[in-house]
């Protein structure tokens, strides 16, 4: 058996209500936060995109590669699986665009960890032990189980991680699992 090939994906299709602006539009050391998180998963995997909506598309496209979400909007859910629909057999590693404090390093952690006989290789966040669905490689095998969620109106992601067999990784540093939701989260770039 052939070991699937690694697609990068940013996801950065949503409507961040609670930012009150376009996170992919924040500034991370001086560029976009969108073009930050294209060129880090672009350190470790050649073949980049970046999961939108429509609306999106106008702006994100100086960034690299589109994928427009071709689903109703129901989270990240949405871009992972109008992403697969596209390239089955490929393994997805998956970057949520309000991630900034991941790193080089820890994408890496994840590729040599990975199993590609498992659904996807996660990480775990040391404090709360939650499952971190947007920060993962997720595997052509987890295609079937993601489209019978969402055909059965079940659009979390973590719970898919939660009941089926992964490989879990605990991040070299934990905070690179702290994302950007609100305003006053700005702070966190200080």
């Amino acid at each position: 058996m052939s070991i699937p090939e690694i697609r990068g994906l940013v996801l950065s299709g949503g409507f961040s209500t609670r930012m009150g602006q376009d996170k992919g539009s924040l500034h991370w050391n001086g560029v976009p936060l969108l073009q930050h998180q294209v060129e880090l998963i672009r350190s470790v995997t050649d073949s980049v995109f970046i999961s939108c909506r429509e609306v999106q598309a106008a702006a994100y496209s100086p960034y690299g590669e589109l994928i427009i979400d071709q689903l109703p909007p129901h989270g990240p859910i949405s871009g992972l699986l109008s992403s697969m629909r596209l390239y089955p057999q490929s393994s997805w590693l998956v970057l949520a665009v309000d991630l900034p404090f991941m790193t080089k390093s820890h994408l890496q952690q994840l590729l040599t960890h990975r199993q590609p006989d498992k659904m996807a290789t996660v990480f775990i966040d040391p404090e709360s032990g939650i499952l971190q669905p947007l920060a993962a490689l997720w595997e052509p095998l987890a295609f079937d189980l993601i489209q019978n969620a969402w055909d059965n109106n079940q659009f979390s992601l973590r719970r898919i991680l939660d009941s089926n067999p992964v490989f879990i990784v605990e991040p070299v540093n934990g905070d690179a699992l702290k994302n950007i939701n609100q305003p006053e989260d700005i702070d966190l770039f200080s």
